[in-house]
């Protein structure tokens, strides 16, 4: 067999000629093969993270247009002592007492310049006219909290209601609002530097201007309150609990309304985790057997809100 004349080979030498031929050419170009396929994996997975991706920014762009399409709740307004008489009275109750105390005093809803105001509410009527009355609660009397409540029903299906409500009213700042820039260059006055009103005024106006007001203390002001935060924490002890099958439910004791029990026991409450108590937006976290676990917002020094974590021991009398 001439290797200088490949035709007149026999066939099956020509065709593994030719295969071993094929082989040794592709191996000279095999890596840029390679690279190439992957190059092209990499392009396509590129290619589908970048389609996701564009479908994503799509969907925020939605719910952004959405958001400010949405209309800004209304400003929380006042009501007084003739507005909750009026609705009384549209819901069949009959006023026969309606009288607003003065304002409760409290750092932190003064911080954010809005006080709660006591009005204590006597009426008679239907047990259906009540139960309208609280049905309209939500949307008629928003930011309306409960503080007490005295229901006697009679054999005639009547109701006596003697219920003690806190109204919120935001107040106006007595100076007006500047940037913290220029709060620093103010010009120093005459003014009393030990005076404490005055020093209060400062931190409520520094509070409002810090971004942290708006994260966490707008979002407090706009919920109802309920009946345990018109009580300082300090007066409020954790006297025992109770277990409802899996959940354990502390029993929080308050002080009497006149700091007079006259032989009898204060008043007691159930608490369970998600309740709120005391005037620093207080919330329970965790009920124990020997302490509640609390976290409050206040405003530190430099006007930033924080969440702080506290605790209650539980209060064995003697």
């Amino acid at each position: 067999m001439d290797w200088r004349k490949p035709e007149a080979w026999p066939q099956p030498v020509q065709r593994a000629s030719w295969l071993l031929a094929v082989v040794i050419g592709f191996v000279p170009v095999s890596p840029w093969w390679v690279r190439a396929w992957q190059d092209w994996q990499a392009a396509e997975t590129a290619l589908t993270q970048f389609e996701a991706l564009l479908e994503e920014t799509q969907t925020l762009r939605r719910e952004t247009v959405q958001m400010q399409a949405t209309p800004a709740p209304e400003a929380l307004t006042f009501i007084g002592a003739s507005e909750i008489s009026h609705l009384a009275q549209l819901n069949g109750l009959k006023p026969t007492s309606v009288v607003m105390d003065r304002a409760i005093p409290s750092a932190a809803t003064e911080a954010v310049h809005v006080q709660q105001w006591p009005i204590h509410l006597h009426a008679t009527g239907s047990w259906a006219s009540w139960l309208g009355w609280l049905a309209q609660w939500p949307t008629a009397m928003p930011g309306v909290t409960m503080a007490s409540l005295d229901l006697r029903a009679d054999a005639q299906g009547g109701v006596t209601v003697q219920v003690g409500l806190l109204s919120p009213r935001v107040l106006t700042p007595a100076t007006p609002v500047v940037s913290r820039d220029k709060l620093s260059q103010a010009t120093p006055t005459n003014r009393d530097p030990f005076d404490i009103k005055a020093w209060h005024q400062a931190l409520a106006l520094q509070a409002q201007q810090h971004p942290s007001y708006a994260l966490h203390a707008a979002p407090e002001l706009r919920r109802m309150r309920q009946m345990l935060e018109t009580f300082p924490r300090n007066q409020l002890r954790y006297v025992g609990h109770l277990s409802s099958g899996a959940e354990l439910q502390a029993l929080i004791q308050v002080p009497a309304a006149d700091g007079k029990t006259n032989g009898a026991s204060p008043p007691v409450h159930r608490v369970r985790a998600g309740d709120r108590l005391g005037q620093d937006f207080g919330q329970v976290l965790l009920v124990e057997k020997h302490q509640l676990q609390l976290r409050e917002l206040t405003a530190n020094p430099q006007g930033e809100w924080q969440m702080r974590q506290v605790v209650m021991p539980l209060e064995v009398s003697p």
